[in-house]
């Protein structure tokens, strides 16, 4: 199960599980179907972190974001090239999460949901909208400040 968090292989996963839910469905005799389902789950909790309320959601992006970053800083001491989104100096931390939740976290739930949603009121989609606003805001205060600074630098020193 641990295997079906590798993020190589995300996508396969939930094209698999849509093509079960939407075609022939699943069936729990078969050792398979009783497998994916378990795999799907794990996936979810694996990335479930932009699911939670906000305040969690930052929490644990902030932890997930300090050990991408030094997994970079370790490939830059080896003279390896640093993986995409763990480098410190190049990595806009809001991008990254509402690209995560774009698209990494919305296809898998929403598969899931597609599964296990009964009464049409699954919470962590609620969570998911909440947390994307809140990242697409921080993006656009960096951006603002990014401009500020160019600004600031176009127009020379100041002059008292």
């Amino acid at each position: 199960m641990v295997l079906a968090t590798d993020m190589s292989t995300h996508f396969e996963y939930i094209a698999k599980f849509q093509t079960k839910i939407s075609g022939s469905g699943l069936n729990f005799s078969d050792n398979k179907d009783t497998q994916l389902v378990m795999d799907i789950a794990m996936k979810c909790g694996d990335i479930c972190n932009a699911t939670k309320n906000t305040e969690l959601c930052k929490q644990w992006a902030a932890l997930i974001m300090e050990e991408f970053f030094l997994q970079g800083d370790e490939e830059k001491k080896r003279g390896l090239p640093v993986s995409m989104f763990m480098d410190r100096n190049n990595t806009v931390i809001p991008k990254c999460q509402v690209g995560f939740i774009d698209y990494i976290v919305v296809p898998l739930y929403e598969v899931w949901d597609q599964y296990m949603n009964e009464d049409g009121k699954f919470e962590a989609f609620g969570n998911l909208s909440r947390n994307r606003e809140y990242w697409k805001r921080q993006q656009e205060v960096e951006l603002q400040t990014v401009r500020g600074l160019a600004n600031r630098s176009l127009a020379g020193p100041a002059v008292s």
